[in-house]
């Protein structure tokens, strides 16, 4: 993922996390059910990443 999308990722999940929608729906139902957490970027080619995502055979 190029800066950019990583970019555009940050926004939308700034966006989300941060609407009352989230907060005031099911934000403590869920986080209250999660045990650990872990997020991993890896980098790699293009057609790898669309090989992986189920986008090409």
């Amino acid at each position: 993922m190029d800066r950019a999308a990583l970019a555009v990722r940050d926004r939308q999940e700034s966006a989300f996390y941060g609407s009352d929608a989230w907060r005031d729906g099911p934000r403590d139902a869920i986080l209250s059910r999660i045990e650990s957490y872990h997020t991993v970027v890896l980098e790699t080619s293009d057609a790898a990443a669309d090989v992986l995502g189920g986008h090409r055979p």
